[in-house]
């Protein structure tokens, strides 16, 4: 979930990317990380109001997500 500025990511194993996109797809923030389950809060500032995509890629599965920042 994301709250006063922070994407909070929970449940993920091993290395990932994290990327996020507009709903009209374009891309406005990635990071990669050397493991996911150690990152658990990253500071993201997104415009409030406005819905986005959180794509997270870890070494084993992709999950998408919807969020209203």
């Amino acid at each position: 979930f994301y709250k006063n500025g922070v994407l909070y990511v929970d449940g993920f194993e091993g290395s990932g990317t994290i990327t996020i996109y507009s709903i009209i797809g374009n891309k406005v923030y990635s990071i990669k990380l050397s493991d996911l389950s150690s990152n658990k809060m990253i500071p993201v500032n997104l415009k409030t109001g406005n819905m986005f995509i959180i794509r997270i890629q870890s070494n084993t599965e992709i999950k998408t997500f919807k969020i209203i920042a």
